[in-house]
């Protein structure tokens, strides 16, 4: 994730800048729901695949870690340890006016014992939380410590609290998150609702990261979990969002021009090359999409590695851009 730590020591072509350490790992969640075990084996492939210049952190559950220590100690094959993780972290609730927040604490303490503990099996540097309102927002963000970094995912009805976020950056270093599908066809967010999104973190600089519903590159219909009865619905593409994005921050384009570019449903429609990526007449060069994963789009969730690695790939090949040089 080039925004809070990768080390990129080499130049790379435009379409790499976009898609390096993108894809979080949630093989736990649904559509998976893979087993603990099953997720540890599976990371452990990706990080040794020609494919893993995709591959970002794992996402686990906080109360999860003990479990996952376990199972990687047990597992002589695992590969690329340390690993960077992200930990899924309880919201504070509010009732009647008075904050609970023992449950983030419990949580936030399991991770920095984690930390201190396992360094040599991996750190918890970042986490993501829940909230609905300013003041749960405002008393997350001041538990959780300065040596994790908090992905505060919001309601697309509450754009505002992006400013409360953005307004939190004054005392350390914090994102948004965007939840961008489910398994339910009511649980995608229209194209309006995601480029509000996308335009309001573009005008306040403030970087991001998507989850849910992105396995798919290109926004089309799919279905939604794996079962062979599954709804089918029109799933949100994560080229679509990545591009978008990268254009609201560079050119700080309309939501119309966004909107559009998320409705994108014929691949053809970007132009990719070493130098540049463009959709229609607007292009961000590789260097700009640089800066933009340094400050803007982290990552985004997914419970499959393989789906949207193998999909991008068939992209690739029509543009004649290298996503993976060393599978030539």
């Amino acid at each position: 994730m080039t925004a809070i730590g990768s080390n990129q020591e080499n130049k790379l072509n435009a379409l790499q800048e976009l898609l390096t350490n993108t894809v979080d790992y949630a093989g736990l969640f649904p559509p998976a729901s893979l087993s603990l075990d099953q997720v540890v084996a599976n990371y452990s492939q990706y990080q040794a695949s020609d494919e893993k210049s995709m591959l970002a952190r794992l996402i686990l559950p906080a109360n999860k870690l003990q479990a996952f220590e376990k199972e990687v100690q047990s597992s002589p094959d695992v590969t690329g340890l340390p690993w960077k993780i992200s930990g899924l972290v309880p919201p504070i609730q509010f009732n009647n006016g008075t904050a609970s927040a023992e449950a983030l604490e419990n949580a936030l303490a399991t991770i920095q014992k984690f930390n201190s503990d396992h360094s040599d099996i991996g750190q918890v540097d970042v986490v993501e939380v829940k909230v609905t309102n300013e003041s749960e927002l405002n008393a997350t963000v001041e538990s959780i410590p300065e040596s994790i970094i908090p992905f505060i995912e919001i309601p697309l009805a509450k754009l505002e609290l992006l400013d409360q976020i953005s307004a939190a950056r004054s005392t350390q270093k914090v994102f948004a998150k965007i939840r961008t599908g489910g398994i339910a066809p009511e649980l995608i967010p229209s194209v309006q609702s995601v480029a509000s999104f996308i335009i309001r973190c573009a005008s306040l600089e403030l970087g991001f990261k998507a989850t849910a519903g992105l396995h798919h590159p290109i926004r089309s219909e799919y279905r939604l979990t794996y079962e062979e009865d599954s709804k089918i619905a029109t799933m949100h593409g994560y080229l679509n969002l990545f591009v978008a994005a990268s254009i609201a921050f560079h050119h700080k384009t309309p939501i119309d021009t966004i909107t559009a570019i998320l409705e994108t449903s014929d691949a053809n429609q970007f132009k990719i090359t070493p130098q540049a990526i463009s959709w229609r007449d607007l292009t961000v060069t590789g260097e700009q999409i640089r800066k933009f994963r340094e400050r803007g789009l982290a990552s985004f969730g997914s419970c499959s590695f393989l789906e949207p690695v193998s999909e991008i790939v068939a992209i690739d090949s029509i543009n004649s851009t290298d996503l993976f040089p060393d599978q030539n």
